[in-house]
């Protein structure tokens, strides 16, 4: 076929080329888009008897020109583009304050923003709402704690049931109260307002010859069995029931200062007598020392002459052999003991005396007597 014939067929064949287009677009769960580019170039010569070929081909279109009598390079490129991007979604790491509870990081509870001291949830996950945990959970939150110490000691200012310590809870708050009875009765062994503590004292049987006593008192634990019957008695003081009492006196070895707890864990509130009164609650406080020191002197407020029932009497005899220091001993520094109080011999055997008409040395020792003579015994309270 002729050039000319070529070029013919050639523009006959012209409306019909093909222009196409191809999209195969995918999807997945990571949203990936792909575009990939490649590009090539082959350049050299060409000689076919004049004829010269080229083809072009982008985005899936071909195009082919054909010249009789022309020598040309040929060039063919081929471009594809791929883009690539992947995107995923994860779930950040757990911290206090999320709202959600999670053991593995040490939470015990988690209310977001709704956590903070005094709420049911710390600010550092911990829970609050049980008391003894160490935090409280007020009663303006919706708890029912004052507060929260975390331990079980009624003596600091708070207590074992997470209720603030306060005057009349029973329980002494150190170094704030120097008493708590729990009451609400200012003449007893603590004042109302917790500032002062009282123990009581009194003197056996006053009138009555069944409460004097021989020297035969049956050793210093009989002393005190004798003491504590006369407080515990029915006829005596309400105010003294139920309290723990001692015989203020010595034998050969022991006296109130070694055997008396007042003395080796010093008291230091009021020692007080009661008397009877008709109004209420029945009886008055008389003071007659403060604390241990005040107690075993040779001064004190009043001299002590106030039975169990609150009254006085006639006999004014006391057994003792205690210095005023709470040794044993008279006033003359000799022991008279009755043999340690066990004999009621009316020749040769003596006890020493002390006195309820005085308030000064004489009242622990005085004078000294028979161990068959009656007399009567300080009864000290000493827990």
């Amino acid at each position: 076929m002729t050039l000319t014939g070529i070029r013919g067929l050639v523009g006959l064949l012209a409306p019909l080329l093909v222009c196409h287009g191809s999209s195969n677009p995918s999807a997945d769960a990571t949203a990936t888009a792909t575009e990939t580019s490649t590009e090539s170039t082959t350049l050299g010569p060409s000689t076919s008897q004049g004829t010269s070929t080229e083809t072009d081909t982008t985005e899936g279109t071909s195009m082919t020109d054909t010249s009789e009598g022309t020598t040309e390079p040929t060039s063919t490129m081929t471009t594809t583009a791929t883009t690539s991007m992947t995107t995923s979604t994860t779930n950040p790491a757990p911290f206090c304050g999320d709202g959600n509870v999670d053991g593995d990081i040490g939470e015990e509870c988690d209310e977001g923003d709704a956590n903070g001291e005094g709420q049911a949830c710390t600010e550092d996950c911990k829970s609050a709402v049980s008391c003894g945990d160490g935090h409280a959970y007020l009663p303006e939150n919706g708890g029912a704690e004052e507060c929260d110490d975390g331990n079980d000691d009624d003596t600091d200012e708070c207590l074992s049931t997470c209720v603030a310590a306060t005057c009349g809870d029973a329980n002494v708050h150190a170094g704030v109260e120097a008493c708590d009875d729990g009451n609400d009765e200012d003449l007893d062994s603590c004042s109302n307002n917790c500032a002062t503590a009282r123990r009581f004292v009194f003197v056996t049987g006053a009138g009555s010859e069944a409460q004097l006593f021989t020297g035969a008192l049956g050793g210093l634990s009989g002393a005190d069995a004798k003491c504590q019957a006369r407080a515990d008695n029915n006829d005596s003081l309400p105010i003294l029931h139920g309290r723990k009492f001692r015989a203020w006196l010595s034998d050969t070895t022991v006296g109130p200062k070694t055997r008396f707890s007042g003395a080796s864990e010093p008291f230091t509130g009021s020692y007080v007598m009661a008397q009877v009164v008709k109004e209420d609650p029945g009886w008055a406080l008389i003071p007659i020392a403060t604390g241990w020191s005040g107690l075993a002197s040779a001064m004190h407020t009043n001299v002590i002459n106030l039975d169990e029932i609150g009254d006085t009497g006639p006999y004014s005899s006391v057994w003792t052999n205690t210095k005023t220091d709470g040794t044993p001993g008279g006033g003359d520094n000799i022991d008279r003991h009755c043999n340690d109080w066990t004999s009621s011999n009316n020749f040769s055997v003596y006890g020493n005396l002390g006195t309820t008409t005085e308030k000064t040395a004489n009242w622990t020792a005085k004078s000294a007597s028979v161990c068959g003579s009656f007399a009567r015994l300080f009864c000290v309270e000493d827990p």
